[in-house]
Protein backbone atom coordinates (compact mmCIF):
# COMPACT_ATOMS: atom_id res chain seq x y z
CA UNK A 1 0.00 0.00 0.00
CA UNK A 2 1.57 3.35 -0.91
CA UNK A 3 1.48 5.70 2.45
CA UNK A 4 0.31 9.57 2.88
CA UNK A 5 -0.13 11.51 -0.18
CA UNK A 6 -0.17 9.11 -2.97
CA UNK A 7 -2.44 9.73 -5.96
CA UNK A 8 -5.90 9.78 -5.53
CA UNK A 9 -7.88 7.20 -7.88
CA UNK A 10 -7.04 3.73 -7.67
CA UNK A 11 -9.92 1.93 -9.82
CA UNK A 12 -11.10 5.08 -10.27
CA UNK A 13 -12.19 6.67 -13.76
CA UNK A 14 -9.42 9.99 -13.60
CA UNK A 15 -9.67 13.26 -15.04
CA UNK A 16 -7.21 15.75 -14.73
CA UNK A 17 -5.08 18.26 -16.50
CA UNK A 18 -2.03 17.13 -18.35
CA UNK A 19 0.24 14.98 -16.70
CA UNK A 20 3.71 15.74 -17.78
CA UNK A 21 7.17 13.90 -17.02
CA UNK A 22 5.30 12.29 -13.69
CA UNK A 23 4.73 16.26 -12.31
CA UNK A 24 1.48 18.20 -12.50
CA UNK A 25 2.29 21.60 -14.52
CA UNK A 26 -0.45 23.70 -13.28
CA UNK A 27 0.21 26.48 -16.36
CA UNK A 28 -1.28 23.91 -18.64
CA UNK A 29 -4.34 23.08 -16.67
CA UNK A 30 -6.82 25.41 -17.86
CA UNK A 31 -7.08 29.02 -19.49
CA UNK A 32 -7.36 30.74 -15.68
CA UNK A 33 -6.40 34.89 -17.55
CA UNK A 34 -2.82 35.81 -16.76
CA UNK A 35 -1.41 32.05 -15.23
CA UNK A 36 -0.16 30.55 -18.89
CA UNK A 37 3.00 32.93 -18.61
CA UNK A 38 4.12 32.02 -14.89
CA UNK A 39 6.21 29.40 -13.98
CA UNK A 40 5.92 25.51 -13.75
CA UNK A 41 4.55 24.81 -9.89
CA UNK A 42 4.99 21.26 -9.10
CA UNK A 43 2.54 19.04 -6.44
CA UNK A 44 4.41 15.93 -6.32
CA UNK A 45 5.12 12.92 -8.19
CA UNK A 46 2.99 10.97 -9.85
CA UNK A 47 2.97 7.43 -8.64
CA UNK A 48 3.59 4.67 -10.99
CA UNK A 49 2.02 1.65 -12.01
CA UNK A 50 0.22 1.66 -15.05
CA UNK A 51 -3.03 2.24 -16.75
CA UNK A 52 -3.58 5.69 -18.74
CA UNK A 53 -1.30 8.13 -17.67
CA UNK A 54 0.63 6.13 -15.28
CA UNK A 55 -1.84 7.21 -12.91
CA UNK A 56 -3.63 3.47 -11.75
CA UNK A 57 -2.01 1.43 -9.04
CA UNK A 58 -1.97 4.31 -6.45
CA UNK A 59 -4.55 4.69 -4.14
CA UNK A 60 -5.63 7.85 -2.06
CA UNK A 61 -2.93 8.37 1.90
CA UNK A 62 -3.53 5.58 4.28
CA UNK A 63 -6.90 5.62 6.55
CA UNK A 64 -10.23 6.77 6.51
CA UNK A 65 -13.34 7.07 8.51
CA UNK A 66 -15.50 4.13 8.77
CA UNK A 67 -13.63 1.08 8.59
CA UNK A 68 -12.53 2.11 5.42
CA UNK A 69 -8.68 2.18 6.32
CA UNK A 70 -6.00 1.93 3.12
CA UNK A 71 -9.38 1.51 1.36
CA UNK A 72 -8.98 2.49 -2.59
CA UNK A 73 -11.87 4.27 -4.76
CA UNK A 74 -13.02 1.94 -7.48
CA UNK A 75 -12.46 -1.34 -5.60
CA UNK A 76 -14.77 -2.96 -3.09
CA UNK A 77 -14.16 -1.27 0.67
CA UNK A 78 -13.61 -5.30 1.56
CA UNK A 79 -10.89 -5.47 -0.88
CA UNK A 80 -12.84 -7.65 -3.35
CA UNK A 81 -13.75 -6.99 -6.64
CA UNK A 82 -17.58 -6.26 -6.56
CA UNK A 83 -19.56 -5.58 -3.71
CA UNK A 84 -22.11 -7.87 -1.68
CA UNK A 85 -25.03 -8.11 -3.62
CA UNK A 86 -28.08 -6.66 -2.52
CA UNK A 87 -26.50 -4.42 0.21
CA UNK A 88 -29.15 -2.18 0.58
CA UNK A 89 -31.89 -5.15 2.29
CA UNK A 90 -29.09 -5.57 4.39
CA UNK A 91 -29.76 -2.18 5.84
CA UNK A 92 -31.94 -1.21 8.69
CA UNK A 93 -35.54 -0.24 7.45
CA UNK A 94 -35.76 3.31 9.43
CA UNK A 95 -32.16 4.02 7.98
CA UNK A 96 -33.34 3.16 4.73
CA UNK A 97 -36.39 5.62 5.07
CA UNK A 98 -34.12 8.21 6.95
CA UNK A 99 -32.04 8.18 3.60
CA UNK A 100 -34.96 8.37 1.61
CA UNK A 101 -36.56 10.83 3.47
CA UNK A 102 -33.57 13.64 3.25
CA UNK A 103 -33.37 13.22 -0.46
CA UNK A 104 -36.96 13.07 -1.16
CA UNK A 105 -36.76 17.37 -2.11
CA UNK A 106 -39.28 18.12 0.70
CA UNK A 107 -39.67 21.49 1.95
CA UNK A 108 -37.00 23.10 3.57
CA UNK A 109 -38.63 23.69 6.64
CA UNK A 110 -39.47 19.84 6.83
CA UNK A 111 -35.77 19.08 5.71
CA UNK A 112 -34.03 20.80 8.96
CA UNK A 113 -36.33 19.09 10.94
CA UNK A 114 -35.33 15.91 9.81
CA UNK A 115 -31.39 16.75 10.05
CA UNK A 116 -32.15 18.26 13.31
CA UNK A 117 -34.20 14.75 14.09
CA UNK A 118 -31.33 12.86 12.92
CA UNK A 119 -28.29 14.58 14.11
CA UNK A 120 -27.66 12.38 17.21
CA UNK A 121 -27.48 9.01 15.61
CA UNK A 122 -25.90 10.45 12.27
CA UNK A 123 -22.53 9.05 12.68
CA UNK A 124 -23.82 5.54 13.61
CA UNK A 125 -25.86 5.93 10.36
CA UNK A 126 -23.42 6.85 8.10
CA UNK A 127 -21.11 4.13 9.34
CA UNK A 128 -23.80 1.57 8.19
CA UNK A 129 -23.45 3.04 5.11
CA UNK A 130 -20.27 2.68 4.80
CA UNK A 131 -20.03 6.42 3.54
CA UNK A 132 -16.67 7.31 1.79
CA UNK A 133 -16.95 10.74 0.87
CA UNK A 134 -15.03 12.57 3.73
CA UNK A 135 -12.30 10.44 3.55
CA UNK A 136 -12.17 11.07 -0.69
CA UNK A 137 -12.58 14.71 -0.92
CA UNK A 138 -10.24 15.44 2.07
CA UNK A 139 -7.74 13.28 0.26
CA UNK A 140 -8.23 14.80 -3.09
CA UNK A 141 -8.15 18.09 -1.78
CA UNK A 142 -5.04 17.82 0.01
CA UNK A 143 -3.18 16.45 -2.80
CA UNK A 144 -3.92 19.41 -4.81
CA UNK A 145 -3.25 21.87 -1.67
CA UNK A 146 -0.07 23.09 -1.17
CA UNK A 147 1.69 23.18 1.55
CA UNK A 148 1.73 24.35 4.47
CA UNK A 149 -1.62 23.64 5.63
CA UNK A 150 -1.86 24.42 9.25
CA UNK A 151 -2.06 28.67 8.02
CA UNK A 152 -4.69 28.13 5.44
CA UNK A 153 -8.31 29.03 6.38
CA UNK A 154 -11.07 26.24 5.37
CA UNK A 155 -15.07 26.79 4.96
CA UNK A 156 -16.70 23.33 5.10
CA UNK A 157 -19.86 24.15 3.85
CA UNK A 158 -22.75 21.66 5.20
CA UNK A 159 -20.68 20.85 8.06
CA UNK A 160 -22.73 18.55 9.04
CA UNK A 161 -21.17 16.63 12.46
CA UNK A 162 -17.81 17.07 11.31
CA UNK A 163 -16.99 14.09 9.72
CA UNK A 164 -14.87 15.99 6.74
CA UNK A 165 -13.14 18.11 9.84
CA UNK A 166 -12.00 15.22 11.04
CA UNK A 167 -10.30 13.91 7.86
CA UNK A 168 -8.83 17.82 6.75
CA UNK A 169 -7.63 17.66 10.86
CA UNK A 170 -5.58 14.56 10.68
CA UNK A 171 -4.07 15.85 7.11
CA UNK A 172 -2.96 19.15 8.73
CA UNK A 173 -5.82 21.48 8.65
CA UNK A 174 -6.11 23.45 11.62
CA UNK A 175 -8.16 26.69 10.77
CA UNK A 176 -11.90 25.25 9.84
CA UNK A 177 -14.92 27.15 9.69
CA UNK A 178 -18.09 25.69 9.03
CA UNK A 179 -21.82 26.31 8.26
CA UNK A 180 -25.20 24.66 8.64
CA UNK A 181 -28.54 24.63 8.50
CA UNK A 182 -29.44 22.33 11.08
CA UNK A 183 -28.56 23.80 14.54
CA UNK A 184 -28.98 20.21 15.18
CA UNK A 185 -25.97 19.38 13.18
CA UNK A 186 -23.87 22.35 14.26
CA UNK A 187 -24.04 21.22 17.90
CA UNK A 188 -22.32 17.90 17.30
CA UNK A 189 -19.67 19.46 15.31
CA UNK A 190 -19.41 22.16 18.45
CA UNK A 191 -18.83 18.95 20.50
CA UNK A 192 -15.48 18.11 18.39
CA UNK A 193 -13.71 20.91 19.35
CA UNK A 194 -12.33 20.93 15.66
CA UNK A 195 -13.98 24.13 14.21
CA UNK A 196 -12.40 27.35 15.45
CA UNK A 197 -15.90 28.95 14.04
CA UNK A 198 -19.27 27.89 13.07
CA UNK A 199 -22.37 29.56 11.85
CA UNK A 200 -25.95 28.64 10.99
CA UNK A 201 -26.91 29.74 7.31
CA UNK A 202 -29.48 28.41 5.15
CA UNK A 203 -27.21 27.73 1.80
CA UNK A 204 -29.10 28.44 -1.15
CA UNK A 205 -31.55 31.22 0.48
CA UNK A 206 -29.21 33.34 2.00
CA UNK A 207 -25.36 34.59 1.63
CA UNK A 208 -22.63 32.96 3.59
CA UNK A 209 -21.43 34.10 6.83
CA UNK A 210 -18.04 35.73 5.23
CA UNK A 211 -16.50 38.15 2.91
CA UNK A 212 -15.31 38.17 -0.64
CA UNK A 213 -11.93 36.61 -1.33
CA UNK A 214 -11.95 35.41 2.67
CA UNK A 215 -11.35 30.95 2.42
CA UNK A 216 -7.98 29.49 0.86
CA UNK A 217 -10.30 26.49 0.45
CA UNK A 218 -13.97 25.48 0.77
CA UNK A 219 -15.49 22.33 0.57
CA UNK A 220 -19.19 20.89 -0.05
CA UNK A 221 -19.54 17.14 0.62
CA UNK A 222 -22.58 15.57 0.48
CA UNK A 223 -24.95 18.40 0.28
CA UNK A 224 -24.87 18.80 -4.03
CA UNK A 225 -27.86 16.29 -4.69
CA UNK A 226 -31.62 16.07 -5.52
CA UNK A 227 -33.69 17.61 -2.92
CA UNK A 228 -30.60 19.29 -0.93
CA UNK A 229 -28.49 22.12 -2.16
CA UNK A 230 -29.11 24.01 -5.67
CA UNK A 231 -26.50 24.11 -8.31
CA UNK A 232 -27.15 28.14 -8.41
CA UNK A 233 -24.86 28.40 -5.16
CA UNK A 234 -21.41 27.71 -7.19
CA UNK A 235 -21.24 31.49 -7.42
CA UNK A 236 -21.34 32.10 -3.94
CA UNK A 237 -18.68 29.57 -3.62
CA UNK A 238 -16.66 31.04 -5.69
CA UNK A 239 -17.66 34.52 -4.09
CA UNK A 240 -15.78 33.19 -0.49
CA UNK A 241 -12.94 32.02 -1.93
CA UNK A 242 -9.58 33.57 -2.53
CA UNK A 243 -8.49 33.78 -5.87
CA UNK A 244 -6.29 30.84 -6.84
CA UNK A 245 -7.85 29.29 -4.02
CA UNK A 246 -9.55 25.73 -3.87
CA UNK A 247 -12.80 23.96 -4.26
CA UNK A 248 -13.97 20.45 -3.08
CA UNK A 249 -17.44 19.42 -4.09
CA UNK A 250 -18.61 15.97 -4.01
CA UNK A 251 -22.17 14.46 -5.34
CA UNK A 252 -23.45 11.18 -6.64
CA UNK A 253 -24.07 9.19 -9.33
CA UNK A 254 -27.25 7.10 -8.53
CA UNK A 255 -29.83 7.05 -11.02
CA UNK A 256 -32.26 9.12 -8.52
CA UNK A 257 -29.42 12.09 -8.95
CA UNK A 258 -28.41 11.91 -12.59
CA UNK A 259 -30.65 14.62 -13.38
CA UNK A 260 -29.43 16.96 -11.02
CA UNK A 261 -25.66 15.83 -11.75
CA UNK A 262 -26.23 16.53 -15.05
CA UNK A 263 -27.13 20.14 -14.18
CA UNK A 264 -24.13 20.14 -12.34
CA UNK A 265 -21.38 19.92 -14.42
CA UNK A 266 -23.08 21.96 -16.81
CA UNK A 267 -23.14 25.07 -14.01
CA UNK A 268 -19.44 23.79 -13.44
CA UNK A 269 -18.65 23.98 -17.21
CA UNK A 270 -20.23 27.30 -18.06
CA UNK A 271 -17.88 28.93 -14.65
CA UNK A 272 -15.13 27.30 -16.26
CA UNK A 273 -15.79 28.80 -19.91
CA UNK A 274 -16.41 32.31 -18.58
CA UNK A 275 -12.61 31.73 -16.66
CA UNK A 276 -13.65 31.74 -13.31
CA UNK A 277 -11.88 28.64 -12.41
CA UNK A 278 -10.47 25.65 -14.11
CA UNK A 279 -11.33 22.09 -13.13
CA UNK A 280 -8.35 20.10 -11.62
CA UNK A 281 -10.29 16.81 -10.84
CA UNK A 282 -13.08 14.61 -11.42
CA UNK A 283 -12.67 11.56 -9.62
CA UNK A 284 -15.69 8.86 -10.43
CA UNK A 285 -16.39 6.62 -7.12
CA UNK A 286 -17.44 3.23 -7.84
CA UNK A 287 -17.79 2.55 -4.12
CA UNK A 288 -19.46 5.63 -3.13
CA UNK A 289 -21.27 4.06 -0.13
CA UNK A 290 -24.18 1.73 0.11
CA UNK A 291 -27.32 1.60 -2.03
CA UNK A 292 -30.53 1.95 -0.03
CA UNK A 293 -32.58 -0.12 -3.07
CA UNK A 294 -31.85 -2.38 -5.13
CA UNK A 295 -32.68 0.57 -7.90
CA UNK A 296 -29.96 2.78 -7.03
CA UNK A 297 -27.55 0.18 -6.97
CA UNK A 298 -24.16 0.29 -9.55
CA UNK A 299 -24.48 -2.57 -11.91
CA UNK A 300 -25.82 -4.78 -8.81
CA UNK A 301 -22.87 -3.91 -6.60
CA UNK A 302 -24.77 -2.80 -3.36
CA UNK A 303 -23.37 -0.14 -3.60
CA UNK A 304 -23.97 4.07 -5.31
CA UNK A 305 -21.10 5.89 -7.00
CA UNK A 306 -20.24 9.36 -7.28
CA UNK A 307 -18.03 12.04 -8.11
CA UNK A 308 -15.06 14.63 -6.31
CA UNK A 309 -14.67 17.47 -8.21
CA UNK A 310 -11.56 19.93 -7.08
CA UNK A 311 -11.48 23.03 -9.05
CA UNK A 312 -9.06 26.50 -8.85
CA UNK A 313 -10.76 29.98 -8.57
CA UNK A 314 -8.70 32.10 -11.37
CA UNK A 315 -7.17 35.05 -10.59
CA UNK A 316 -8.95 38.30 -10.88
CA UNK A 317 -6.79 39.70 -14.17
CA UNK A 318 -5.47 43.27 -13.37
CA UNK A 319 -7.04 45.59 -15.82
CA UNK A 320 -4.37 48.43 -17.44
CA UNK A 321 -4.73 52.26 -16.53
CA UNK A 322 -5.53 54.53 -19.19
Amino acid sequence: MEGEGAWPGRGSRVLWGRVLGGVIDKTRLGACPGRAEKPMRRWGRVPSGGGANGLRGACPDRGGANGLRGACPGRSPAGGRGGPAGTGMGLPAALRDQVAAVHRGSALSERLRLYDGWAARYEQDVAALEYRAPHLAAASLSFAFPAPRAEARLLDVACGTGLVARELHRRGFRCLHGVDGSAGMLEQARSTGLYQELRLCLLGTEPLPAPAEHYDAVTVVGALGEGQVSSTVLPELLRVTKSGGFLCLTTRSNPSNLRYKAELEAAMGQLERSGAWQKLLAQEVEYWERATTEEESTQGTGYISGVVYIYQKCPVPHLEEG
